[in-house]
C-alpha cells in the first residue's frame, strides 16, 4: 500500500525554518535559513488517474523562489485572501517584509512576488528580531473585512499592525490595538514579560489569533464585543490570552502560569481551537518537556451568575432558598434559548465543586480592573483557564501544535521526529489517536 504522505525535495540549500498553507490549502510557502522563500502550488499529477486526483494524485510544483532577506527567514504567513495574494516574512535582520503576487509575471522567474515598498521593510521595535507573526481578519460595518498582523520579538514585545487602507494591503501599515509604543507620544512598548530577558538567555515568544468570527457566546453574554479579537501568546514559561475591549484596545484576559509544567520550562508552540459555540475556548501548548497540555478558557461562573441576576434570571439554588424562606416568587418572564442555557450553566457550575487533583491555572490581568468597573460597559471580560489534559508521548521538546478545523483533532511534532494526532472523545477526554515517524518516510 502506498504511503498517503508525499515527500518532495524542497531544493533549499539550508534548513527549512517555517512553512505555511494558504487559506484554501492549495499553496505552500517555505522559509529557509538560506535567506530564500519558496511558494509551491498543488497540481494534479499527470500520471495519476482522474478519479484519484482529489485524494492521491496531487503533486507540488514550484511557483517561485526568491531571496527575501539578507539573513535567515524565521517565519512566514499568508494573509487572508480577501484583498489579493500577500505574504509576510520576518528574519534575523530585525525586519518585516510584505510581498504581493504579480499575476502578470511568469512563474519561476524570481520576481512573481514583489516587495510592498510602502510598508517594507518594517523595522523591529527593539534591537532584537521578530520571532513569530500571524494574520487574522474580522468583519466590520464600515468595511467588508479588517486585516491585522500580530508579531512578537525575541525580547518579548507584542506588536499588532493594520493597513491604513484595509482594501489595499500593499499600502502603509500602522501600529494598532494599543500596541507599538514610541518615545514621541510618551507610550511604552507592549511588553509580554515584567522585564526584558537577560542577554544570552534562551527565549521563546509565539503568537496565534483565534480564527473564528465570534468569541464564545458565554463571554459575549457577559459583555465581550461580538467582533472582539482574541490572541494567545506563548511567553517564555506562560501563555497569555489577550482580547480587545469596546475601545478596540488589547487587554489581558487570562494568564496561564508555568504552562510548561514547572517554572522556567519554556513553551515552544501554542494553538487556538475552533468550536467556541460550545461556550468555551480551547488552547493547546507544547513544552520543552515533551508534554502537550490542553486548557479550556471559560467565563467565570460568578460573572455569569451576576449577568443572569441582572437579566432577571434566577438559578435553581436561588429558587430553593426562596421556597424554604417563604419568599413569594414573581412570574418568570419569557427568555431566549441562550439566556435559558446561560442560567442553567450558572446554576450547574455553582453546585459543582472542584476536586483536589484538578489543576486550575488562572492569574488576573496585569491591567487590573477596578472593583467598580463593569465588564458589560467596558467589554473587558476576564477568562479562567482550566487544565483538562496532559498528553505525554513525545521523547523530546514539542515545537508545533495545531488543531483541526472542527477542534476535535490535535496534532503535535517535535525533536523526536514524530507527528502525533490526539483525538477528543465524546466525554471530553483526549487520547492518542495516531502517530507517524516522518524520519522513516521515503
Amino acid at each position: 500500500m502506498d504511503s498517503p504522505f508525499q515527500p518532495f525535495p524542497h531544493s533549499s540549500s539550508d534548513l527549512i525554518l517555517a512553512v505555511h498553507y494558504n487559506f484554501y490549502g492549495t499553496r505552500l510557502a517555505t522559509a529557509s535559513s538560506d535567506h530564500t522563500v519558496k511558494v509551491w502550488d498543488k497540481q494534479p499529477s499527470k500520471s495519476a488517474p482522474a478519479s484519484a486526483a482529489a485524494v492521491e494524485g496531487q503533486a507540488w510544483e514550484l511557483c517561485d523562489s526568491w531571496r527575501a532577506h539578507g539573513a535567515e527567514v524565521l517565519d512566514i504567513s499568508w494573509a487572508p485572501p480577501y484583498s489579493g495574494t500577500y505574504l509576510a516574512t520576518i528574519s534575523t535582520s530585525c525586519t518585516l517584509k510584505i510581498w504581493s503576487e504579480d499575476l502578470t509575471t511568469p512563474p519561476r522567474s524570481g520576481h512573481r512576488f514583489r516587495l510592498c515598498t510602502l510598508s517594507s521593510p518594517y523595522p523591529s521595535p527593539s534591537l532584537h528580531p521578530f520571532s513569530s507573526l500571524c494574520f487574522t481578519s474580522s468583519s466590520s460595518p464600515a468595511s467588508s473585512f479588517l486585516t491585522y498582523l500580530a508579531l512578537t520579538t525575541l525580547d518579548g514585545i507584542l506588536l499588532v499592525l493594520e493597513p491604513r487602507d484595509h482594501d489595499n494591503l500593499a499600502g502603509e501599515w500602522l501600529p494598532s490595538l494599543g500596541t507599538g509604543g514610541s518615545a514621541s507620544d510618551g507610550s511604552r512598548d507592549f511588553m509580554l514579560t515584567r522585564s526584558r530577558p537577560a542577554r544570552g538567555e534562551e527565549t521563546n515568544f509565539q503568537v496565534v489569533w483565534h480564527a473564528e468570527r465570534c468569541p464564545a457566546w458565554t463571554a459575549v453574554q457577559a459583555g465581550l464585543e461580538r467582533r472582539a479579537l482574541s490572541l494567545a501568546v506563548a511567553a517564555m514559561d506562560s501563555v497569555k490570552i489577550y482580547r480587545t475591549d469596546r475601545d478596540r484596545q488589547l487587554y489581558l484576559a487570562a494568564t496561564i502560569e508555568n504552562a510548561g509544567g514547572r517554572e522556567g520550562e519554556l513553551i515552544r508552540g501554542v494553538a487556538w481551537s475552533n468550536g467556541s459555540m460550545r461556550g468555551w475556548d480551547t488552547i493547546a501548548a507544547g513544552g520543552k518537556d515533551g508534554v502537550v497540555r490542553v486548557w479550556e478558557l471559560r467565563t467565570p461562573r460568578e460573572l455569569l451568575a451576576h449577568v443572569a441576576e441582572r437579566s432577571g434570571l434566577r438559578g435553581e439554588s436561588e429558587a430553593a432558598r426562596d421556597t424554604e424562606s417563604g419568599t413569594v416568587r414573581r412570574k418568570p418572564q419569557a427568555t431566549s434559548a441562550i439566556s435559558t442555557d446561560l442560567a442553567r450553566l450558572s446554576s450547574k457550575t455553582s453546585r459543582k465543586s472542584t476536586s483536589a487533583d484538578e489543576e486550575v491555572a488562572f492569574a488576573p490581568p496585569v491591567q487590573q480592573q477596578q472593583e467598580t468597573e463593569d465588564p458589560m460597559a467596558t467589554g473587558r471580560v476576564p477568562s479562567e483557564a482550566k487544565l483538562v489534559a496532559e498528553l505525554k508521548g513525545h521523547k523530546g521538546a514539542v515545537w508545533r501544535v495545531g488543531f483541526s478545523f472542527t477542534g476535535e483533532l490535535l496534532t503535535s511534532t517535535g525533536d523526536d521526529g514524530l507527528v502525533k494526532t490526539w483525538k477528543r472523545g465524546f466525554d471530553g477526554a483526549w487520547c492518542e489517536w495516531a502517530d507517524v515517524d516522518v524520519t522513516h518516510l521515503q
